[in-house]
């Protein structure tokens, strides 16, 4: 049985595929496809989790409250053994195990995690192929950004600032080059499949047809259902306003301006996708600089080619952008009229 292990990255349409996966799992499972159940439905947080290093902690593991380190560790060894039976249960009618989390890229930073990973699944398939959609790094900091704002948090700029180590290191989650290496070194270059996440790369522009055509998963098409789309981008003036609401709670962390926050986030997840602002072309460039060198040696060693993404940037406008302040009232104002306790439409 081959496994396809799809390690992301993040921000690369990750949960509207594993939306795909779980919604049609039983017509995939007709066809000898197994999604894998048992470490969580859709992203299989839990094993990325249970190759964490001890030493480190990130809030998947704090959820889980352990009062020791001889706990965790009998959590990782329980989550594993649950693996390993649901992939010997598939066996007998899966000719493929699809496993599916973004965290592999994000969580597991070193040579060693992904070896013991690697370790772990290899006696239990024939052929294992690591799947990793790569994201321009530039549209990667931008869909971030709205990540970060709708987490609560309050991100200097569109694009991060001071990021660029003066060791000429690069940031883990945008250096492509190191984590291909790590998980080549552990399964194999030939096993390592590298996508690039851009619709005009995509096959019909999307990630679930490709994620099926490039893995070579034949499935009827007239019994498939596909999830609508999953974090949407924020609009501009949205983004305005959940940076400043953002900043208040920060500074005053009261039980109020949190529920208030929350409300805020999702009105604006359900109203008020549209375009985000955007850095300068110019920006943008000197931002995506810093990886040239890094993504060039991705193409060569992994594709065969000279360079990694179109960089061309002239979806940027020349001069950045920002809403404009009628705007940002307008959409505050239409939330203020839907908030519960709001004399009108609020009530409930």
């Amino acid at each position: 049985m081959k496994c396809l292990l799809h390690i992301g990255t993040e921000k690369t349409g990750t949960t509207s595929l594993q939306a795909f996966l779980v919604e049609n799992s039983a017509v995939l499972s007709d066809e000898g496809i197994h999604v894998c159940k048992s470490a969580g439905a859709g992203n299989n947080r839990a094993i990325p989790a249970a190759f964490l290093t001890i030493a480190k902690e990130d809030d998947y593991i704090c959820s889980k409250n352990f009062s020791n380190i001889e706990q965790r560790k009998a959590w990782c060894e329980s989550t594993l053994e649950d693996l390993t039976k649901e992939i010997d249960q598939a066996r007998a009618y899966a000719h493929t195990f699809v496993i599916s989390s973004e965290h592999f890229h994000s969580r597991l930073q070193s040579d060693s995690e992904v070896q013991e990973l690697a370790a772990r699944l290899a006696p239990l398939f024939d052929q294992i192929d690591v799947v990793c959609y790569l994201r321009r790094q530039d549209k990667l900091a931008m869909s971030r950004y709205n990540q970060m704002l709708r987490a609560g948090r309050t991100p200097g700029g569109l694009l991060p600032q001071g990021m660029h180590l003066e060791t000429g290191g690069l940031p883990s989650s945008y250096d492509y080059y190191s984590l291909l290496q790590r998980w080549t070194c552990a399964f194999g270059k030939s096993s390592v499949k590298v996508r690039i996440y851009d619709k005009r790369c995509l096959i019909d522009g999307d990630i679930i047809e490709d994620f099926l055509a490039s893995n070579e998963i034949v499935v009827n098409r007239n019994k498939l259902e596909f999830p609508a789309s999953f974090n949407r981008g924020l609009s501009a003036q949205a983004q305005v306003l959940l940076l400043n609401i953002n900043k208040q709670v920060i500074d005053n962390p009261t039980e109020h301006l949190q529920q208030l926050r929350r409300h805020l986030t999702e009105f604006l997840n359900a109203s008020a996708a549209g375009k985000s602002a955007q850095p300068s072309a110019q920006e943008a460039k000197n931002y995506y600089s810093y990886f040239v060198n890094s993504n060039r040696a991705v193409a060569r060693e992994w594709l065969d080619r000279e360079d990694l993404f179109d960089e061309t940037f002239a979806e940027y406008p020349e001069h950045p952008t920002a809403p404009p302040l009628e705007a940002c009232l307008h959409l505050l104002l239409d939330f203020i009229m839907q908030y519960p306790g709001f004399p009108g439409e609020g009530l409930s």
